[in-house]
């Protein structure tokens, strides 16, 4: 963790992450005290824990269905840390411009597993989509957790439960496959 407490150790604007579920999850605490600018507040309730970040410079939403761990921690941290900043880590500078030509709201699920290789890399380009774009509402679920009829691998990626994409994908390609999928096309 201590690559972590770096990578965190950053001035930043306040970030709070709210999370539901019969207890709080210990990995959670630990990272929540490793910045001052992150708070984590936990409120008992049934079912799949659930995850919501919360930030001024957050332009859409985000929201993770079951619990975030193992590999899964990478893209949060990194989405914390980007919230905090200001800062994203931009594949490319088009990748913005193409999330501009998204003219409506969309929900933005990607369906993730625990031990996954690829799902921290497309999580996190998910979750730089929704920190830049106020249409975007992102949810991260874990695939074990939630099913979905549609979603034999992970990661997979639904856009208003439109299939956007499947398996390991760089940043750009998934903006461009997303925008298709709002269009129609």
């Amino acid at each position: 963790m201590i690559a972590v407490e770096d990578y965190l150790r950053v001035d930043g604007a306040p970030v709070r992450m709210v999370e539901r579920g019969p207890a709080p999850s210990p990995a959670l605490v630990r990272v929540a005290a490793m910045a001052p600018w992150l708070t984590h507040t936990h409120a008992v309730g049934e079912g799949v824990p659930t995850l919501a970040i919360e930030a001024a410079r957050l332009r859409g939403s985000i929201l993770w269905l079951g619990e975030v761990d193992d590999r899964l921690l990478e893209a949060l941290v990194e989405t914390l840390r980007a919230l905090a900043t200001g800062a994203l880590e931009w594949d490319t500078p088009a990748t913005v411009a193409l999330l501009d030509e998204i003219e409506r709201d969309v929900g933005l699920d990607v369906y993730v597993g625990p031990r996954c290789p690829y799902c921290p890399a497309v999580t996190a380009a998910a979750a730089r989509f929704a920190v830049a774009s106020p249409r975007l509402a992102l949810r991260v679920i874990r695939a074990d957790r939630v099913p979905h009829p549609s979603v034999r691998s992970t990661p997979t990626v639904l856009a208003d439960g439109r299939l956007v994409h499947a398996g390991a994908g760089a940043e750009y390609p998934l903006a461009e496959a997303l925008v298709a999928a709002v269009r129609g096309g």
